[in-house]
């Protein structure tokens, strides 16, 4: 216990007020892992294998440092190596600016394109983002534009633009740009876009927001222009911490020979602490995720494959609970962590099979 408990707090290697144009400076060094177990169930016709055994779904290491002035004016980098299943390089840029209010990030970084993609592995409710986050942009290279509104988070903006080719290319092949930004009111002010369960003793918050992008990709003449909306709501008080979302994107093709399409997907989500047991009340809370997508609606009626088809609409129920370390030994619930939930999976156009499953999951942060 004493060596889970140490893992929780990265290591903070320089921590100076030093000479030059900068009044402080800090560096530090850290990263988690996240274990798991997961059961599925197998499937006779068609064939499904299913799958049991136990997994290491994130291993990484993170490098941070921050130089800034009494007056606000501020260098940041951040570095992040993911080791699982190999190693390549996640995030990886420098941000400058004169404060809060105006910032200029290069290099690679998530896109803003939903709320559930740019919250940290770190602090995601379940063992998973909602499915609609694997149909969104990972980690791009280019230049984005953040400014944060008064003192407490009363607006997040966000603006980008990036090569849209993915993470850890060398350079932007088609010579188009994604371009994408989000915008986040939140009345009450806030701990900004940090997590997707809060620790009860944080004071109440709302927020609601938009994003948007549009990507051109490909050669001339086979060009795929994608683009899309979503909104977002999100909301805590007390023990209780839910958000949810909704996004419409649309594929346009070139070549009037591919068929054009459209997609849709929505969840909500909630984390409560059982706040009224006593002790134990502040480190157990129940999860719970209701989420629907289509991730595939052509302009022109085309069959399914099969039952497995990627194209399906589907459905996915999750419910479960979360054990959290949280305070005094952690400083957040999101520390040290361990959930157990299922997941009921439901194909919404007449093609269903086995495949709901267990997930037992932990995060060890340091």
């Amino acid at each position: 216990m004493i060596l889970l408990a140490a893992s929780a707090f990265a290591v903070e290697l320089l921590n100076v007020d030093p000479d030059g144009p900068f009044d402080h400076s800090t560096v530090q060094l850290g990263g988690f892992v996240q274990p798991r177990f997961t059961f599925m169930q197998a499937n006779v016709d068609p064939a499904i294998p299913g799958e049991v055994g136990f997994s290491l779904t994130r291993a990484r290491l993170e490098f941070a440092a921050d130089f800034w002035k009494d007056t606000g004016f501020q260098v940041r980098t951040q570095l992040g190596v993911e080791l699982m299943p190999e190693a390549r390089l996640k995030d990886a840029w420098v941000e400058i600016g004169p404060g809060r209010y105006a910032r200029l990030r290069a290099g690679q970084m998530k896109p803003p394109t939903s709320r559930t993609s740019i919250v940290s592995d770190t602090a995601v409710l379940f063992g998973d983002r909602p499915e609609m986050a694997d149909f969104d942009h990972d980690r791009e290279i280019g230049v984005m534009v953040l400014s944060n509104l008064g003192e407490k988070n009363l607006v997040e903006l966000q603006a980008a633009a990036f090569d849209g080719e993915g993470a850890n290319r060398l350079s932007n092949v088609d010579d188009t740009l994604l371009y994408a930004g989000r915008v986040v009111v939140s009345p009450l002010g806030g701990p900004g876009t940090t997590g997707e369960l809060l620790d009860p003793d944080v004071p109440a918050t709302f927020s609601v927001g938009a994003s948007a992008f549009a990507n051109m990709m490909g050669d001339e003449g086979v060009r795929e222009m994608a683009s899309g909306l979503g909104g977002e709501l999100f909301g805590h008080v007390g023990p209780l911490t839910a958000q949810g979302e909704f996004r419409m994107t649309w594929t346009d093709w070139e070549d009037v020979n591919i068929v054009d399409s459209s997609a849709y997907g929505g969840y909500g989500q909630v984390g409560c602490f059982l706040s009224p047991i006593p002790v134990v009340g502040k480190h157990l809370a129940v999860i719970g995720r209701f989420e629907q997508l289509d991730p595939y609606v052509p302009v022109n009626d085309v069959p399914l494959t099969g039952p497995a088809d990627d194209a399906q609409e589907r459905r996915t129920i999750a419910a479960g609970v979360g054990v959290y370390a949280g305070k005094p030994l952690f400083r957040t619930v999101r520390d040290l962590r361990a959930f157990v939930y299922w997941n009921l999976r439901q194909e919404n156009e007449g093609q269903s099979y086995d495949n709901d499953g267990l997930i037992v999951a932990s995060h060890f942060g340091f």
